[in-house]
Order: C-alpha cells, then structure tokens, then sequence
C-alpha cells in the first residue's frame, strides 16, 4: 500500500493520541508531504527548486484579495540583498536551493495549494467551502491563468467524534501557587490520554457532552458540497477554478486507531486520486514553466 501525506498525518496522530484541529499540524503535515512527493515525480519543479528559480514557503500572507494565509506556496523569490552577505545557498530537508533571506514574489507565484478539513461536527462544512470558494475569487483573474493552484479536505467518516480539545481540555486546567493557569498534564494523561491509546469505547458514555454527531447523509452532503467547487479545464488557463482538488476520507474519532478510510461509502480511490492530484499539478507547471531559464 502506498503511503500518502494523509497517512503520515494519522500516523501523527496515532502517536500523539487524539486529533488536535486547533493546531496547525495537519497543513504543515500534508505540505511537506506533498512536497517531498512533487520533488520526486516532477522533474520541471525539481529542476527549478535546485536551481534556486522558485522556492516554498508554508503559512505565507499573499497580497491579493483579503490577504490571506496560504498553507504552500512555490514562488520565484525576492532575495533581500545587504552589505557583507555573501547570498550562498543553503539547502533545505530535500535538496532544493534555499536562501535565509528570500521571501516569496507575490507577483512570481507559481503554485499554491490549501488545505482544509472537515472532522468534528460536519455543520462546519459551509465555512471550509467558503474559505476555499473565497480563495479562488481574490485571486486577479491575470494572475491565476499562471498559478497552479490545487486543494485537499480531509473529511472526517466516522460516526461520533470526541471533541477532546475544545470540550475536554478545557476541564484540566488548574491554577498554579501564584495563580496563573496551567494544563494539568499528569492528570489528564491519567484520566484521558490513556484510555484513548487503549481504544477505551467508553469514552463516548462517559463524555457524551463532548461528543459530535454525524450522520451518514451529512458525510454525503459534505463530500458533494466541496466537489461543488469550481474546477478548472486543464486546457483552459483563463477559466478560474482549482487544477487539482482532492477530497480524502479519514476515520478520526479520537477514541479507536486514527486511519485513512480506503475502504469508503463515497467511490473515493484515495491513492488514484492522490496520483492524480500530483500528476495535474505537475502537468500544468511543465506546460506553464517547463523551460524556465
């Protein structure tokens, strides 16, 4: 079985215990993935990265639109030049040519790819789809014809979900001697973290007040919402919609082993589709920039 970036953020989570959504993790997780996974089948981008012609940039505010946080950016860069810097490159994770100093060119972006997810209550589905509805739209109609800009949603399947970080973290928080608060870390790896590593089902009981809903039809509903999105011809740059979209089913429950729901009621062929999103991204940068100088 092929591993996917999807796979490696279960697995954190997995190790870490429960899913934690307030964090950031899940965006850097699948960017460094889908990077590392870009660097390895697309020879045109791999070129450009060593080359020093474009770089990444995670979580960067783009001047467009409302000015937004990106998840991944690839961009030529703005190098900032001063007295006694030499500008040699140094070298990032996995080989590409990287400057301490650069930053990205608004205006020189080349691929941008957001990342959503839909886990605890799927109510929440509307303003992921705004969000990524949004993003299209800000973007100058000029601008996108050359910017490949890719999607993924990580949905949630499972039935129930135990809302451990906004409904049980709250509950072990103590005061110090001083008086500031503080996380009762002991405590709750006692009481919690435990029996979520043993798969303790109790836990929906025992905490029902923490515990999201979901029926299948609001799965179903959730997956047809994002597939509403507008798309992108792949032989029509002046349409504006999204190159590649990819919508990833997860079994996230915080209570039994995290995973990539392969096995799935929604026709999702999540390898197939995940060599697909790569393989569009990759198409479009080689037609677009393939004999960059």
């Amino acid at each position: 079985m092929q591993q996917t970036p999807f796979d490696v953020h279960a697995a954190l989570v997995n190790q870490r215990g429960y899913h934690n959504h307030r964090v950031n993790t899940h965006s850097d997780v699948i960017s460094d993935g889908i990077l590392q996974d870009l660097w390895r089948g697309c020879p045109a981008l791999r070129a450009d990265l060593e080359a020093g012609r474009v770089g990444f940039w995670k979580n960067k505010k783009i001047k467009w639109g409302r000015g937004r946080d990106t998840d991944l950016i690839i961009a030529e860069p703005i190098v900032a030049k001063s007295r006694g810097m030499q500008g040699a490159l140094t070298y990032d994770w996995h080989g590409a040519a990287v400057d301490a100093r650069s930053k990205p060119n608004p205006n020189r972006v080349r691929i941008m790819i957001e990342h959503k997810s839909v886990i605890t209550a799927h109510r929440n589905r509307d303003a992921r789809y705004d969000d990524l509805n949004n993003l299209v739209q800000d973007i100058v109609r000029d601008a996108a014809a050359n910017i490949v800009i890719g999607a993924t949603v990580m949905v949630g399947v499972s039935e129930y979900y135990l809302n451990i970080p906004d409904k049980l973290l709250p509950n072990f928080i103590k005061k110090s001697e001083t008086g500031k608060k503080q996380f009762d870390e002991e405590r709750f790896s006692r009481e919690i973290l435990a029996r979520v590593k043993a798969h303790d089902e109790i836990l929906f009981k025992d905490y029902s007040f923490a515990v999201s809903y979901n029926k299948s039809d609001e799965i179903k509903e959730t997956f047809g919402k994002f597939n509403r999105l507008s798309r992108r011809p792949q032989n029509n740059r002046s349409q504006l919609g999204y190159d590649a979209l990819l919508l990833c089913p997860v079994y996230y429950d915080n209570v039994h082993e995290a995973r990539v729901a392969r096995n799935n009621d929604f026709g999702i062929d999540v390898d197939g589709e995940y060599q697909q999103f790569l393989r569009r991204i990759c198409e479009d940068y080689t037609a677009l920039w393939g004999r960059s100088e």
